[in-house]
């Protein structure tokens, strides 16, 4: 399962939450790209 740091609400970094998310089956026209780390 795959982790995504949102927000749902206006504010600063208290209201981002890491939330754990459901990644879906591409559909037609589109691509899975795998990725290892990411970071801003």
């Amino acid at each position: 399962m795959n982790q995504a740091i949102r927000f749902h609400e206006t504010g600063g970094a208290d209201v981002l939450r890491l939330e754990h998310v459901e990644v879906g089956e591409p559909g037609p026209g589109q691509a899975r790209v795998r990725h290892s780390l990411i970071a801003v």
